[in-house]
């Protein structure tokens, strides 16, 4: 099996390496630093305080938070610890198809009843609730009011009879087969057969993951009986393997009894399918290693743009320690300050010189399977150009492996994390309850700690100025192309079926003098390899100095404009005037329901040079300022000189 990554010790980094104190722009987190100091070796906490969790008699697990965002509001979760990876071939697919069911009828509910009961106190099916089956998990989630007494208890009694009492009779079995059968169908998109196929270039023929993708299997949805479905109920819906999350605006203490008092019920006593009285273990598939390169390439007539993702494969490792938090975030600087340069080739070009090659490329470190944390590239290919794009990216990837990063590159990677961290913590009182409940799900099912907004923000306030440049820059040598490599590359088929990529395929071929390759000559795993081994043996130089410090530059052009201001108090300066509307409710969090008065939005200053300014404060957020330009112009006006010279429209 892959091995993780070797780890970097704190004291291998315990000086800085410049004296600038990266926190004296960050007041709240140099604050937290002044508490006691942390070491890789030390565990993280494993929940927020004030969270109230336990373990019932039958086994459940249940995580209990107060948590007034948004107002009330509360998230219920019913996590169970099993998806399709346990389905038998002749199961393929029950597992989501139970997940359904659960919504049909139940033991206390017929005929779809509990989506009408939800419905009717607010939570329309959907958005506020709704349920996912993956390869190892089945997630129910409510998002339900609790302004009035017993919602939340009533809800809860949902998420028992999901857990417990989902009844599967033929019947029912034979009006939910037509609903995924269509889910079926709709998985059979471009993406879905794109997504299929890198899920067995990861893994391997033969390989668990590849034969049990959770949307299953046509035949098994429309001929499984329910006996075999009553059958995976009882042996996987246990209550040792479940969890129960209640995040909300509520009491804590009334919830936490409620769930006691609903919940703990013995498997064996769970009627009318009474459950073994051991859990089954949940398993932990690896996903084999895989030698040298394996391509994943196809064209399809639904695609709009070529896309192309290069993965080196490794193994998961959960969030335990600060030593996995310090990686974390080591890996994230790498991917941001390598965001910039990728951004500047993608709008000039290569520094060699010579035509764009993607529209967009990026790095990251991504979830394909749960038991993977592959390092990742992505692009989207201008068409024609997926082999010179290719070949972008890995130069890139080579050039930093020989001359690492610019310190002011990390710097400015570093300030960017940090400003996150810093509106995190600052708006901690307004964090929504569904992301708590989403860290508890994951510190159930795959171990990772959720330490809370405050204790986050100290730990990398402590690590984040004491990484490195050169720790960061080392992250490029982890791309090891000679094994564990995973390239998938997709176009659109070159037809006028596809009469916009055909353009511009043909329009780039034109403009580089050559002719677009047919449509099935995408690269081979020989021909990657080869690529691979030919950008190593390429002479490059160093990325040039790096100049683009965003808050020097802007400094340099606002004290250039110092000398055109006009004159505060001239004659065409213009008072603020008051704007107002009548029945516009007001946005505040101060009261509970929003009223519509005849309320004052805010003012409007006119400047002397015309400028109009419109201020309007609000106490949404703590730490938030949104700013917003507005002018005539756009395409109408834009140059055909400019046409092919980066994208056609930015947002910033």
């Amino acid at each position: 099996p892959m091995s993780p990554d070797p780890q970097i010790t704190m004291a291998e980094t315990a000086i800085p390496e410049e004296t600038v104190d990266l926190l004296s722009s960050f007041s709240n987190l140099r604050s937290l630093v002044e508490g006691p100091s942390c070491s890789d070796e030390d565990e993280l906490p494993r929940l927020p305080p004030k969270t109230a969790t336990g373990v019932l008699k039958n086994g459940l697990t249940y995580f209990v938070l107060k948590n007034k965002e948004p107002k009330q509001r509360a998230e219920l979760f019913l996590a169970v610890g099993f998806g399709s990876l346990v389905e038998e071939e002749e199961e393929r697919g029950i597992a989501h198809i139970i997940e359904h069911l659960g919504f049909s009828a139940t033991k206390a509910y017929e005929n779809h009843a509990i989506v009408k009961f939800l419905e009717s106190i607010g939570a329309p099916f959907g958005a506020c609730q709704n349920a996912y089956t993956t390869f190892d998990r089945t997630v129910y989630t409510l998002h339900v009011p609790t302004d009035k007494e017993g919602l939340v208890e009533e809800s809860l009694k949902v998420l028992r009879e999901f857990a417990y009492f989902t009844r599967i009779s033929e019947e029912d079995l034979d009006k939910e087969r037509k609903v995924v059968l269509e889910e079926w169908r709709e998985s059979r998109n471009a993406q879905g057969r794109l997504s299929e196929r890198y899920v067995q270039a990861l893994c391997g023929k033969g390989c668990r993951w590849c034969e049990r993708l959770p949307i299953g299997k046509e035949e098994v949805i429309r001929g499984v009986s329910s006996e075999i479905l009553r059958k995976f109920y009882q042996k996987f819906y246990h209550p040792a393997q479940m969890a129960i999350i209640a995040v909300g605006d509520f009491d804590e203490e009334l919830v936490q009894q409620q769930i006691k008092e609903l919940f703990d019920i013995s498997p064996t006593q769970i009627d009318p399918l009474p459950r073994q009285p051991e859990a089954p273990e949940r398993p932990r598939y690896a996903v084999p290693d895989s030698e040298g390169v394996r391509v994943a390439s196809s064209t399809d007539p639904e695609l709009s743009f070529a896309q192309s993702m290069l993965d080196c494969k490794r193994p998961r490792v959960p969030a335990k320690f600060v030593r996995d938090v310090r990686r974390r975030i080591t890996e994230d600087l790498f991917h941001r300050a390598l965001s910039s340069r990728l951004l500047r080739l993608t709008l000039q070009g290569p520094l060699e010189g010579g035509a764009r090659d993607f529209f967009s490329a990026g790095t990251d470190t991504s979830d394909p399977l749960p038991a993977l944390s592959p390092l990742s590239a992505s692009l989207a290919p201008l068409p024609g150009r997926v082999r010179p794009a290719l070949k972008s990216m890995l130069r890139e990837l080579e050039r930093l492996r020989r001359f690492g990063f610019h310190v002011a590159e990390v710097q400015r990677a570093k300030r960017a994390m940090l400003a996150e961290f810093e509106e995190d913590y600052i708006e901690r009182e307004q964090r929504p309850s569904e992301s708590f409940a989403e860290e508890f799900t994951a510190l159930f099912l795959d171990e990772d700690c959720a330490p809370g907004v405050e204790e986050r923000a100290r730990i990398a306030a402590q690590i984040l100025p004491q990484i490195r440049c050169e720790e960061v820059s080392s992250i490029a040598k982890l791309y090891d192309f000679t094994k564990n490599v995973v390239v998938k590359i997709a176009t659109p088929l070159m037809s006028l079926r596809s009469p916009a990529y055909t353009c511009w395929s043909v329009l780039q071929a034109c403009r580089q003098v050559s002719l677009p390759r047919p449509s099935l000559d995408l690269p081979s795993e020989e021909e990657v390899a080869q690529i691979m081994k030919d950008i190593t043996a390429e002479t490059m130089e160093a990325w040039p100095p790096d100049q683009d410090d965003v808050d020097g530059r802007l400094k340099r052009l606002f004290e250039g404009c110092a000398e055109q201001l006009l004159p505060a108090g001239g004659e065409t300066a213009h008072k603020p005037r008051e704007v107002r509307a009548q029945g516009v409710p007001k946005p505040t969090r101060a009261s509970e329901v929003a009223v519509e008065v005849d309320e004052k939005l805010g003012e409007e200053v006119i400047l002397q040079n015309g400028l109009r300014i419109f201020f309007k404060e609000t106490d949404l957020y703590n730490d938030e300022i949104l700013v917003k330009g507005r002018r005539w112009g756009g395409l109408s006006e834009f140059q055909e000189t400019g046409m092919f010279r980066g994208g056609i429209s930015c947002e910033a």
